[in-house]
């Protein structure tokens, strides 16, 4: 489903976003709802961006959440499928601590260098981690 109603809502906001942050004066160019703000390009330094973005953020209110994606406890969940994958493949892989009050569980930063790929893919396939990154 490529027009529905979360993606229109996503759309909505990030343009109302995006408009707030243009009143604040931030030259924020044109973009598709999940396309990611390069920093770079936008010409403030990281102290304005986010007092623009603190102010914009109560304006535009939280983003909307894709019912098709998973709960916290679900990612968790398959956190824990991929980290054993990984341990089983021969990796030192820690599990993921559990989805806490303040947000969802956090994800170590993987260096590219540190793991084989195949690994990694074959590890996020059985975790049902990459189920959605498909674009389109």
């Amino acid at each position: 489903m490529s027009n529905s109603t979360f993606e229109q809502e996503l759309a909505a906001w990030t343009e109302k976003l995006d408009s707030c942050l243009r009143d604040e004066g931030i030259d924020v160019p044109k973009r598709s709802p999940n396309e990611m703000l390069d920093f770079d390009s936008l010409g403030v330094d990281e102290g304005t961006y986010k007092a623009a973005a603190a102010i914009c953020s109560k304006k535009a209110g939280p983003a909307p959440v894709d019912p098709s994606a998973p709960s916290d406890d679900e990612y968790h969940q398959m956190q824990l499928t991929f980290a054993k994958c990984m341990r089983d493949a021969g990796y030192e892989w820690d599990d993921p601590a559990p989805p806490s009050e303040a947000g969802s569980a956090g994800v170590k930063p993987i260096d590219p260098g540190q793991f084989d790929q195949k690994d990694l893919d074959a590890c996020a396939v059985k975790a049902g981690l990459d189920a959605g990154s498909g674009n389109g």
